[in-house]
């Protein structure tokens, strides 16, 4: 008897130490990784996209931080697609999927965002015109708190004059018809929390302009970096002055308020009257027309679901 109560002491005083021992040792805690996807619509980009890669995978980022890059490709008649396969073999975060066909910039991103699971996104272009230098101070915010970190162009070095020009009218019919200004959103290189993006695919009329007004600073915190960038610092743009105004046509329709479409209607039908009464018919007409084919491309753009069409012909998930 007093053999066992002498190892059931020593047992007991096994456990003793033992917690106690456990009790002193340093806590050991897992760590959760936020993982954050860069999305990039790519097309005949083959020159820029390992360079884009390399940039991304050499950003100093903080140990909690995963980075995922999806590519996008869209119609490109180079070598772009064999980049993108060597470049999902060989590095473990790249991501991709090949669209069955052109849809355009606009639609290509949200298609990334849409195959997006992570704790937010970034969107951005590969060419240079968005640097990837500015990547760690947006997830730097993020994880600080913000919703939001939408980055903003101060200036653009080289850039054609006929696309000054043309930005500088953009923004100001893009004011007059959507309501707000464009200035704070002058790229669509932004971070975008989980939330925001879900509320962002889902929006058909942010899928062409990329352009949407922002929160409230009440129930979203909306964070700005700031950057100067040259036009197209790598490769050649794709963008033509009657590509650019037909597009430019296009962000300004999908985000036109309909009270908005209204008013320029019924504005639209006085002059058309006052034109057929004191100039001429042929001239009204030709305005008749023109505001006719408007109302149809503006409901086009709002009841066509272009996700729905989309689909990849080959994709790479890493």
């Amino acid at each position: 008897m007093f053999a066992l109560f002498g190892q059931s002491r020593e047992w007991h005083c096994f456990h003793r130490e033992t917690a106690v021992h456990f009790a002193q040792a340093p806590l050991i805690q897992a760590v959760v990784k936020r993982k954050i996807d860069i999305v990039v619509p790519v097309r005949n980009e083959q020159d820029n996209i390992p360079v884009f890669i390399d940039a991304v995978n050499g950003l100093k980022l903080p140990g909690s931080v995963s980075i995922g890059i999806i590519f996008v490709e869209d119609g490109s008649t180079d070598g772009t697609l064999d980049v993108l396969r060597h470049a999902a073999e060989t590095a473990g975060n790249v991501s991709f999927y090949s669209l069955e066909e052109g849809f355009g910039e606009g639609p290509a991103v949200v298609f990334g965002m849409s195959r997006s699971h992570a704790d937010a996104v970034v969107t951005m272009e590969v060419g240079g015109g968005h640097p990837v230098e500015s990547v760690p101070e947006m997830i730097s915010r993020h994880l600080d708190g913000a919703d939001i970190v939408q980055a903003v162009r101060r200036s653009i070095r080289s850039r054609p004059l006929y696309r000054s020009v043309g930005t500088a009218v953009f923004n100001a019919v893009f004011r007059l018809l959507a309501g707000f200004d464009t200035k704070g959103q002058n790229v669509y290189y932004r971070l975008l929390s989980r939330k925001y993006k879900d509320s962002m695919v889902e929006s058909r009329e942010c899928v062409t302009s990329l352009r949407f007004r922002l929160p409230d600073s009440s129930i979203c915190r909306v964070d700005k970096v700031y950057f100067d960038a040259e036009d197209r610092t790598r490769g050649k743009s794709k963008y033509g002055f009657v590509r650019l105004a037909r597009l430019s046509l296009d962000f300004m329709l999908s985000v036109m308020p309909a009270s908005r479409l209204c008013i320029i209607i019924v504005l639209t039908l006085v002059l058309i009257s006052i034109l057929a009464l004191f100039v001429n018919i042929p001239l009204s007409l030709v305005v008749a027309f023109g505001m006719l084919w408007i109302v149809v491309r503006r409901r086009k753009l709002w009841h066509n679901n272009i996700l729905s069409r989309m689909s990849s012909k080959e994709q790479h998930v890493a």
